[in-house]
């Protein structure tokens, strides 16, 4: 990040404040953090390629109606900007304890029902607004479950983009035929189920505990991190959520929401959560990581032998 990049973020957001400084709260591959304090709390981002930028141009344009419209405190953009060609937004910090750490610590059953009914209120509500407002500031749509990646968006259909992925698999060290026909059938049925014409909606795309913070009774309060929204199918909005939960809990997370069929988007979870092992066994692959690449493959192995507990 150039250094001079927070001072002048802060003078054109804060003209009258002149002795503010900036606190780096992270670095990711897409954005730079850092944390503000004027008379509250602020976070700004700033992007770290085009990418990225395009991503918090969305976030700005949509962040009024969000904030408007969910039952939570989400990033409330008032600063937005571009500098060097590096778009920024900034928001006010959004307080509270991050659903990981919470985690760590353990949530007995009272508290997991009290966030299964919280999170099913937020998905009903985001899922419900209109998402071609969205369309209109090219928010990407797709039935690919997994286009946003760093590099950018995945163009193209989704049963092209399912075959590249599986076709990557086939051709990696870590391919066995067991495993093939297990992802060619789970594919085959999957695109399937994209054909049973469910509609899209805005989709957060990125709940997961890291993104979400609880308030001292344990209830949701915040969801942070939209800059990875598209609009598809609402299976995927759950995904991390059944990986950390299972599905017991996520089944509960579904009938709160009123799913429409509880049953048919438990197993398209399924298949996604499959998928996404995939994914991360060829991210490990790409990046040369050869210990974690092997520990995806017997995740994999696992899902394809039934023995995931739920």
């Amino acid at each position: 990040m150039p250094e001079s990049f927070p001072s002048r973020a802060l003078h054109a957001c804060f003209p009258g404040h002149a002795a503010l400084e900036a606190r780096l709260g992270g670095e990711g591959d897409d954005c730079v953090a850092f944390h503000v304090r004027t008379d509250a709390e602020w976070m700004f981002l700033r992007a770290k390629h085009p990418h990225a930028s395009a991503c918090l141009d969305r976030l700005a344009a949509l962040a009024p109606d969000l904030a408007a419209h969910l039952p939570v405190a989400v990033p409330a953009v008032e600063h937005h900007g571009r500098i060097d060609g590096h778009a920024f937004v900034g928001y006010r910090a959004v307080s509270g304890e991050f659903l990981s750490h919470a985690l760590e610590r353990g949530l007995d059953a009272t508290r997991l029902r009290r966030a299964a009914l919280d999170f099913a209120n937020f998905f009903r509500a985001l899922h419900a607004l209109d998402p071609e407002p969205a369309k209109r500031v090219n928010v990407p749509s797709s039935d690919y479950a997994f286009g946003m990646r760093d590099e950018g968006w995945e163009e193209g259909d989704a049963a092209s983009l399912y075959a590249r992925d599986l076709e990557a698999y086939r051709k990696s060290r870590f391919a066995d035929a067991d495993t093939v026909t297990f992802l060619t059938q789970a594919l085959d049925r999957h695109l399937t189920t994209l054909e049973d014409g469910a509609a899209h909606v805005l989709l957060h795309g990125e709940v997961s505990p890291g993104h979400v913070l609880l308030n001292e009774d344990g209830h949701l309060h915040g969801i942070i991190d939209f800059n990875g929204m598209y609009v598809g199918r609402s299976a995927r909005d759950f995904l991390y959520l059944y990986e950390t939960f299972g599905r017991r809990w996520t089944s509960d997370l579904l009938v709160a929401y009123e799913s429409p069929d509880v049953t048919a988007t438990l197993d398209e979870l399924r298949f996604l959560h499959v998928w996404h092992t995939l994914l991360r066994l060829m991210w490990a692959v790409e990046h040369g990581l050869a210990d974690l690449a092997a520990r995806r493959s017997a995740d994999l192995e696992t899902l394809r032998n039934g023995l995931r507990p739920d």
